[in-house]
């Protein structure tokens, strides 16, 4: 009797790797010390033109990296790119928070919302504390881009969005549990066997 069979197996298998591979894109994020930012009133959201890609809005929800709020008001920012996806953000005019980047790319999902993120080099402000690199992670929606979804917007594509939430902060790499890893390879064992068998 045949409890294992290669169909069996491979269904298996690509259930497997999808959540593995969910596992290890979900295995970074950005922790503390954290910046809400949010487009509030008075703010432009995104704004895409020819030459430059900006997102005008308001940090707030500032936590430290004990993960303790701190209570300071709204301040502005600011995140300016050009074409090749490399600029700079600033809190509060760079006197909060200052950072370069240069690899923001932006996807769109459909229905006017996208999603963007970069790795920051920071520059200094006194958000920074000694870090030198972080991240910022965001969404939006309200787009008035109306490609295909699943695909990066190039730059220089002229589209607007007036809603965004995001979070800039520390990256913080979570290991993958060892027995995901196990599970895989036992199945990939499981998978050679049962060829094996076929083949004789």
């Amino acid at each position: 009797m045949k409890i294992w069979t290669n169909k069996t197996i491979t269904k298996i298998l690509i259930g497997v790797v999808g959540v593995m591979g969910m596992v290890s894109g979900a295995n970074a994020a950005v922790t503390y010390p954290a910046l809400d930012i949010q487009v509030l009133s008075g703010d432009t959201g995104i704004t895409s033109t020819t030459t430059s890609f900006t997102i005008d809005a308001t940090a707030f929800g500032i936590i430290d990296a004990s993960g303790s709020f701190i209570d300071t008001p709204d301040q502005t920012f600011l995140l300016e790119s050009d074409t090749n996806g490399a600029g700079t953000i600033n809190v509060d005019g760079g006197s909060s928070l200052s950072a370069s980047f240069s690899n923001l790319t932006v996807y769109y999902l459909g229905s006017g919302q996208g999603q963007f993120f970069a790795d920051l080099d920071y520059l200094g402000g006194s958000l920074v504390s000694g870090l030198s690199t972080g991240r910022i992670e965001g969404g939006f929606a309200g787009a008035t881009y109306d490609g295909t979804p699943g695909l990066i917007i190039p730059f220089g594509t002229v589209f607007t969005a007036d809603t965004i939430s995001a979070k800039l902060g520390q990256v913080q790499v979570v290991p993958v549990p060892a027995a995901v890893w196990l599970f895989g390879s036992g199945l990939l064992g499981l998978a050679g066997i049962a060829r094996r068998k076929k083949a004789a």
